[in-house]
């Protein structure tokens, strides 16, 4: 049964005696004398005489709920009740309820939808019929319609709340709850007025239920047609004074005072259910927001190269990017702007508690996902959490250990999905480890626009972002080497560095290799990074980093508090390329576009059988991947036609790099051609699909990828493999697939800010 069969209708004692006597006399379950009853109730009621009509519309509940104890079992109440209710709504019960759902009489509609909760979840098949009586759940809905200057109408929106999540219990209901006009903004509606109202009411079980209601409404609504901005900053003041207040979490609150209008009774409100179901609802409404400052108005990335003794974009990637390390400098009013958040930086104890208290935890996302109600699900089960080990933050430093440095990470012993707090960062800082808080895009919006102007001049689809917190006199991180490229912009103190040559050229996203010492060669390049540095480091270049101080400084440095001269704070940025935005990438894209259009015209070299040719083009697909894993032209960046990133080419200078650029495509396609090794695909088979799977957000869409091995291995394929490949090579078409590519780069990049804003929406408070 529903909620309200555990609450609703004023079934106390003397509820109960009336149920039995009526059952005594016959008269319960019998859906011709109820309705009687309700009817000669409704007409005979004056605004003087509403009580016959409220005791005929509890009566009514009381007989759905069947809460009493009787003589009979469980299964022969329920079948009473199912009965019961069949006979009710065949007879007109529901032509009744949209006049009393809108009676002017508190408890004559608070009945009335505890009836309608009752009966929709009776049975599937009254559900099914609560679900077409559109008129009903209209009325219902204008329940939710209520202002504090009404009596009791916390009362009538918390019934209205528990009948809808009744209706919604299949999934008709749910679908047809969703598509109630005017529900959406109804909702939201009350969600600007529960966090400020001072009824007791609100400070409880109505704002969870509104929640809880809301969330499911919104849950597959992709884009709402109102302006949802004043609920959004409503709510994340009532979250600011969540994320302040104690909690089972163990995170340590600010004074009350401090917070601008706290809420009655709050601190019992706090419950992780509560929050949960709060940080879903800003995350849905942020998702639909611009929360992400336009990058042109806040920052832009020509900063990183062009402050003093700086470099022109274009030059740096021409001649470093992917390449070769690079020292240059952040503009100085890029360097303000991303100090300028109010946050002490004198003291790394107070800065740590400024930036961890309150901050909330950043569940992974799908890389590969432009649907923002998936990345949504998937985030959706870990909204509101702080902060996770690991996850959000990691305490590392390095130590002697035999040959080389062991990396060490404070919680030796403590899972990594443990939650984290600003005083064990203070704590691990204060015994030499690095603190690295992850996701810094997702917490501050300067950063979040500088990640996002980054990523727009690359041409690719995101920019991370770490702050990394480093001691005096330590290093963090081990001699290592990243799969993404890396900006190091120094912003407080300075930290050294060595970077060395690579032990693997321009590796691949999340494909790692054990790092071996005995590789490492003298450093290629040494810095000292200074306040407003940047230092760029390609991907697979080893590189270390450390503070350092005199001996007589770290005498005087004997307490927390006088630590601030010598320590290091940087921001890194990394730049993951992403499968789909190597220059492989826009082979695999040609490749599609080709195989699509030809399956279009009817196939040239097959006779009509699908399945070899969707067998021969994911083995095609497969051996390009094979190649580039060979070959490090394939591995590298696709950058834009011209570090505007237009979309015309409307200048000579961007006509001859389109030449280049088409001139590097053709001998790429040769390069397949040589190096399509049928056998080499075949094995490789099964373990190269799951890197493939971005293909399917392509406009034409992606690969059928439910074949086995088995059915690689008769006799004609590897001949229908080799034409493929030959046609592929000569009728590959550069332009179209560069377009193609370019949408998909859109599409990722509108969902991921999507994201941002969903995360930052629940940190804008700092």
């Amino acid at each position: 049964m529903g909620s309200m069969v555990e609450g609703g209708g004023g079934a106390g004692g003397d509820g109960m005696k009336r149920k039995r006597k009526k059952r005594e006399e016959g008269m319960m379950g019998s859906a011709d004398l109820l309705l009687q009853w309700l009817t000669l109730a409704m007409v005979e009621s004056t605004n003087e005489q509403l009580g016959s009509l409220a005791q005929a519309v509890q009566e009514v509940g009381e007989s759905l709920q069947q809460i009493s104890s009787t003589d009979g079992g469980e299964e022969e109440e329920e079948t009473e009740a199912e009965d019961l209710a069949r006979e009710l709504v065949d007879k007109g019960l529901l032509e009744l309820l949209p006049s009393l759902l809108q009676h002017s009489c508190v408890e004559v509609a608070i009945g009335s939808a505890e009836i309608v909760g009752a009966l929709a979840v009776s049975s599937s098949e009254i559900n099914a019929k609560v679900v077409k009586a559109r008129a009903v759940l209209k009325a219902l809905t204008e329940l939710l319609l209520w202002s504090t200057s009404r009596r009791d109408a916390g009362e009538c929106c918390l019934a209205a709340c528990h009948a809808i999540m009744d209706v919604a219990i299949t999934p008709l209901g749910c679908s047809a709850i969703r598509q109630v006009p005017g529900l959406h903004q109804q909702l939201i509606g009350q969600c600007v007025l529960l966090p400020v109202s001072d009824a007791v009411v609100v400070a409880g079980e109505l704002l969870d239920q509104v929640l809880v209601v809301a969330n499911m409404v919104l849950h597959d609504n992709i884009e709402l047609d109102f302006d949802t901005s004043e609920v959004l900053l409503s709510l994340q003041k009532l979250w600011k004074m969540t994320q302040h207040l104690p909690s089972v979490h163990g995170r340590k609150p600010m004074r009350l005072a401090q917070l601008e209008r706290p809420l009655r009774s709050i601190d019992n409100w706090c419950t992780p259910e509560n929050e949960h179901q709060l940080a879903k609802l800003i995350v849905q409404l942020a998702m639909q927001q611009r929360v992400v400052p336009p990058c042109e108005e806040v920052v832009t990335s020509t900063h990183l190269f062009g402050g003093r003794e700086g470099i022109q974009l274009d030059c740096f990637l021409e001649e470093h990017w992917e390449s070769s390390p690079l020292v240059t400098t952040m503009n100085l009013g890029l360097l303000e702007q991303l100090l300028g958040n109010g946050i002490c930086l004198d003291s790394p104890a107070e800065f740590l508690k400024a930036v961890v208290y309150g901050m909330a935890g950043c569940p992974p996302a799908f890389a590969d996902e432009v649907d923002p109600r998936i990345q949504y699900e998937g985030l959706e089960s870990r909204l509101g959490e702080p902060p996770v080990y690991d996850q959000d933050v990691r305490l590392v430093k390095s130590e002697p250990g035999g040959n080389s440095p062991l990396e060490v990470h404070y919680f030796r012993n403590k899972g990594t999905t443990s939650f984290i707090s600003a005083e064990d960062c203070v704590s691990a800082y204060r015994d030499g480890y690095t603190v690295v808080i992850r996701g810094m895009q997702f917490r501050f919006p300067e950063i979040a626009a500088l990640s996002d102007a980054l990523a727009t001049q690359l041409g690719q689809v995101t920019v991370g972002a770490n702050l990394y917190l480093t001691p005096p006199h330590s290093q963090g991180l081990v001699t290592h080497f990243d799969d993404h490229c890396v900006f190091v912009c120094q912003l407080v103190g300075h930290k050294q560095w060595k970077i060395y040559p690579p032990q693997q050229w321009l590796p691949r996203l999340y494909t790692f290799k054990a790092l071996s010492q005995n590789t490492r060669n003298d450093p290629v390049a040494q810095y000292v990074l200074c306040e407003g540095d940047v230092l760029y480091i390609p991907r697979g270049f080893l590189h270390e980093a450390h503070t350092s101080c005199s001996s007589e400084k770290l005498e005087l440095l004997d307490s927390l508090q006088n630590i601030g001269a010598e320590f290091s704070l940087h921001l890194s940025l990394g730049v993951e390329v992403e499968p789909a935005f190597e220059w492989e990438g826009l082979l695999h894209i040609a490749l599609r576009l080709w195989s699509h259009q030809r399956q279009q015209q009817q196939s040239m070299y097959f006779t009509g059988d699908d399945k070899m040719e969707d067998l021969c083009e994911m083995l095609l697909h497969v051996a390009i991947r094979n190649t580039g894993n060979k070959t490090m032209t394939f591995r590298k960046a696709w950058v834009p036609l011209s570090s505007t990133a237009k979309q015309d080419l409307a200048t000579p200078e961007d006509c001859s790099h389109s030449e280049l650029m088409e001139e590097a495509f053709s001998c790429m396609l040769k390069d397949v051609r040589e190096g399509a090794d049928y056998h080499e695909a075949v094995k490789e088979y099964e373990g190269s699909l799951s890197s493939l799977n971005w293909l399917n957000q392509l406009s034409v869409g992606g690969l059928q990828l439910n074949y086995h091995t088995n059915e690689l291995r008769a006799g004609l394929v590897e001949e229908a493999f080799r034409q493929m490949a030959d046609g592929f090579v000569q009728e590959a078409a550069f332009q179209a697939s560069i377009q193609e590519q370019r949408n998909l780069l859109r599409t990722f990049r509108k969902c991921r800010r999507k994201l941002t804003n969903a995360m930052l929406a629940l940190h804008t408070y700092h």
